[in-house]
């Protein structure tokens, strides 16, 4: 995982002042499985280039890219739209696309540091 992709979940949690992923069992201790399962929810199902390439979403994918639910674990659709609610309007457009720039299967979609300085949300005047 690159920068920053392991940065996104914190912009996320200090902006939208609650977590993107939760990603626990039922012990309340952290399961890639849970964490796989929620990234799903939002973006839905991988590439199967992802999924061939990466440890932990083999375990959770068949062969042709389905989800296994393996141990039960169900995902459960859900929009970045619906979680956040500090903003509106042009403003939670700008910053939703924002963060789906980052939130992204496959890294090389994800945008660089350089292309996220000169993204519309990071350079509008507005916040709130």
């Amino acid at each position: 995982m690159n920068f920053l992709a392991q940065l996104l979940p914190q912009i996320w949690d200090i902006f939208a002042d609650k977590h993107l992923f939760n990603a626990v069992d039922e012990d309340g201790d952290y399961s890639p499985s849970h964490h796989v399962a929620e990234m799903v929810g939002f973006l839905g199902l991988p590439p199967l280039s992802f999924i061939e390439r990466n440890r932990e979403t083999r375990n959770v994918f068949t062969d042709d890219g389905k989800w296994l639910a393996a141990g039960g674990i169900t995902v459960s659709a859900t929009s970045l739209e619906e979680i956040e609610e500090n903003l509106s309007g042009k403003n939670q457009e700008l910053f939703l696309q924002f963060i789906r720039s980052m939130l992204q299967w496959e890294p090389e979609r994800r945008k660089t540091a350089r292309e996220l300085l000169d993204d519309p949300w990071l350079n509008s005047t507005s916040h709130s």
